[in-house]
């Protein structure tokens, strides 16, 4: 909140993530893509710690994060949480905003862009992409994308940071109430995207 004499401003989430990323990394400019967009992204979880607020993909924080891809208030968020990212790291690569929001345009670019890999990585994107079918029958695909953290040294698991999704193993993995950093099974991610050109 900034104050100016009497009148509070309330600082934009952007505004808010930026002061404490900046602060905490004078060189984060210098960083690579991917690593500067996980940094964005655990500020959003463990500083601001966004969740849902009045409703399903509802809340000030989450509306704006949707803002960010031209997306009204209500709409699915865990792409718009990436392109959200993107923006306050000042990465220039991705789907354009106006479709950002959309999982399968950041799956799309990937595999245009030949960034997609079968293996997980600090700084990688992480999507799943799987053919569920419910109780009656009904064939649907369950999509969600987040980033890699890294990869736990004793089960294997993928410790990521993911938007719209639920905190713990019960509630809606694709559709829950908020940021968190998530420890998941490798099984559950279908491929991941690089944000970074190769070095070698």
């Amino acid at each position: 909140m900034i104050s100016l004499g009497i009148v509070q401003i309330m600082a934009t989430l952007s505004d808010q993530v930026t002061q404490i990323i900046y602060k905490r990394y004078p060189d984060y400019d210098k960083l690579p893509n991917g690593e500067r967009v996980l940094l964005a992204m655990s500020v959003l979880a463990n500083d601001i710690n966004v969740e849902e607020e009045g409703g399903n993909n509802k809340g000030v924080n989450v509306k704006e994060i949707l803002a960010s891809t031209k997306t009204a208030e209500g709409a699915a968020w865990c792409a718009a949480s990436i392109e959200f990212c993107f923006q306050i790291a000042g990465v220039k690569i991705g789907p354009k905003p106006g479709v950002a929001a959309a999982f399968l345009q950041w799956r799309s670019w990937g595999e245009a862009s030949s960034r997609t890999r079968s293996k997980p990585a600090r700084g990688l994107l992480c999507v799943r992409v799987k053919q569920v079918t419910n109780k009656k029958g009904k064939k649907s695909q369950n999509r969600h994308i987040g980033i890699v953290a890294s990869i736990d040294a004793k089960s294997g698991n993928v410790i990521s940071y993911e938007g719209n999704t639920s905190s713990g193993a019960t509630g809606s993995q694709n559709d829950g109430g908020g940021l968190y950093r998530r420890s998941r099974k490798p099984d559950y991610w279908t491929g991941y995207i690089e944000l970074d050109e190769p070095t070698d």
